[in-house]
Formats: C-alpha cells, sequence, structure tokens
C-alpha cells in the first residue's frame, strides 16, 4: 500500500521543483532539502494512516540559506541538531561549483520544539560537490561529509569546524570524465563493527567498508555490495538489514538485504510513481520516499512533475 503526499509549499505539482534529502526531525515529523532552492522544509504526515481517513499533511519552510543555490545532504548530529550542506549545483546544466559548499548547523528549540535557528559551522573550499551526509559518532556529534565530485569523504567535528580528508578509493570515483560518484553515505553498526555504506551512482554500484568509529578512516577492504543499482541516497532498515535505495534516474526504490538480493520494489523506468527518486527514510515501518519528478532524465524522455513525498507500509506490500 503507499500514500502520496504532496503539497504545493512543499513543491508538490510545482514543475522544475526538486527535494534532494530527507531525515527524522522532532516528533517524527519529516525534515527534506531542496536542491533546486536553498531551503529545509519540515512536513507532518498523517499518523500511521493511508487512504481517506489519512487527515491532512502540513509542510512549512523552515530555514532557507544565503548565498547559494540549493540544499543537499541532511542528518542530526545531536539531539534536535541537523548538519546541512547547502552550495552550488545547476540543475540545468548538471554542473557543480567547486568552493561553494558549507555545513550549516539547524536547530529546534521552545517547549514545542516550534523555533528554529540555524548558524554556519564551516565553509569547506576544497569541496567540488558535497552532497551526502551522515553520522560518524553519535556521542561526538562527528559528521562525515561526502564529496560526489571527487570520491572522498571529510571527517567534521561540528563544534569546531575542523574537517579533513578520512576515506577515498576509487569505488568513490565517477566514471572518467563525469562529475558524480560517491553519492548517499551512511554509516551502520553490525555488531561491534562499524561501516559506512555508500552509492555511487554513475558507476551503478553499492559499496561498504568497515571503518574507524573516532577517526572515521578505513579499517578493512572497500567492497562491492551490489551492482547495476542506480543509487542516490538510501536508508538502512534496522530492524531488517535491508537498505532501500533511492533510484533517481531510473524511478524506482531497491531494496539490497543483508544476503545480497537486489529487488526492485517501487516504481518503473516509465511510470511516475516515484519518478525521480532522490532519498528514503523509514519511519514507523513506513517508507517515505523523496522525488525531484525527474528532472534529471524524464520519464519516457519528456515526462516530469513537481517533487513530492510517497509512503509505502513496509508490513503491507
Amino acid at each position: 500500500m503507499q500514500c502520496q503526499y504532496a503539497d504545493p509549499f512543499l513543491g508538490g505539482g510545482l514543475q522544475g521543483s526538486w527535494l534532494e534529502n530527507l531525515a527524522t526531525g522532532p516528533s517524527n515529523s519529516i525534515l527534506s532539502t531542496r536542491l533546486d532552492i536553498p531551503a529545509v522544509y519540515q512536513i507532518t504526515p498523517p499518523q500511521a494512516r493511508c487512504g481517506s481517513g489519512a487527515g491532512t499533511v502540513s509542510a512549512k519552510l523552515i530555514q532557507s540559506f544565503p548565498g547559494v543555490t540549493g540544499a543537499l545532504g541532511i542528518a542530526e548530529y545531536k539531539k534536535n541538531h541537523f548538519a546541512v550542506i547547502a552550495g552550488n549545483f545547476s540543475l540545468k546544466t548538471s554542473e557543480s561549483t567547486a568552493g561553494s559548499y558549507a555545513i550549516w548547523d539547524v536547530w529546534f528549540t521552545g517547549a514545542r520544539l516550534d523555533r528554529v535557528s540555524a548558524k554556519k559551522i564551516t565553509d569547506i573550499p576544497s569541496g567540488g560537490f558535497l552532497n551526502g551526509l551522515t553520522v560518524l559518532n553519535k556521542r561526538s556529534g562527528t559528521l562525515l561529509v561526502g564529496d560526489s565530485w571527487n570520491g572522498t569523504v571529510y571527517r567534521l567535528n561540528p563544534e569546531t569546524g575542523d574537517y579533513k580528508i578520512v576515506l577515498q578509493d576509487e569505488t568513490m570515483k565517477p566514471p572518467a570524465g563525469k562529475n558524480l560518484g560517491l553519492n548517499g553515505i551512511r554509516t551502520v553498526s553490525i555488531g561491534d563493527e562499524l561501516f559506512l555504506y555508500y552509492t555511487n551512482s554513475l558507476k551503478e554500484t553499492v559499496g561498504r567498508v568497515r571503518i574507524d568509529p573516532e577517526t572515521g578512516r578505513a579499517t578493512g577492504a572497500y567492497t562491492t555490495l551490489a551492482t547495476k543499482v542506480w543509487g542516490d541516497d538510501f536508508t538502512y532498515d534496522r530492524a531488517k538489514g535491508d537498505l532501500y535505495v533511492a533510484g533517481n534516474f531510473e524511478n524506482i526504490v531497491t531494496k539490497l538485504n543483508r544476503e545480497g538480493i537486489v529487488e526492485g520494489i517501487i516504481g518503473a523506468e516509465n511510470q511516475l510513481t516515484v519518478a525521480g527518486a532522490t532519498s528514503t527514510l523509514v519511519i514507523d515501518r513506513t517508507l517515505y520516499v523523496a522525488t525531484s519528478g525527474a528532472l534529471a532524465a524524464p520519464v519516457n524522455g519528456t515526462i516530469t512533475e513537481g517533487a513530492k513525498i510517497v509512503a509505502v507500509k513496509l508490513d503491507q506490500m
């Protein structure tokens, strides 16, 4: 069963809108960045229902960023504090402006967590196309920031703004002559070990590497888990051990289970169901899928739509 949550303020129905990344916000709300404008929205979905009794969806703009064109990765690095990547990426030319990227802190305060503040953590002028974002160490709040252009990962201390490259590998780099390699990144704990899972969009691979939880540096081999998977951002379902990978150019969501089995579960290349799927998020056994309306690769070569969020009940699939 699936529900489509789209709102004019969020971008639904608005041609040219692009939802980029998702995070769980206060009270199980959804935070979504937009790549077509430098903004973060907060969405309150209906509680655990789809269909005629689902109720209304509220979406509001909570933060904009000055001097840039779009917002990308978002991750909660300490309670009610969210790191956000902002920079210049052209949807018309698919070109990134190197050196334009910064990491911001967006946080919620007040008795009802309804007041939002923001400040810049740091610029990263060496970044070519900063995109993916995840938390390395929940105790310290240390972040990992992926550079899609250079195929590298930075470790960032959000309290001091200090950063350095800690991971780089051929499996993270774009194909020759391209500018989109490493895309979604996410740390996953399995037993006593910590891994960084990552997609490489134009190489169509999903990989992982065991990393040190303090330094973020590799402590094992870079391993390719799946091929022929066009991957944007993704989420890890801790209850099942599955990855749900948004397949932007192919208008699909792919499930990769812990045995390495790949299965397309939502959408198809010639459908608008999850047209231009960019990111996924699991809250209370509901899979939320953000889309870009197929702007980068129109359905059947010509069809696009406004960005939207699609909700899928995992236990009813």
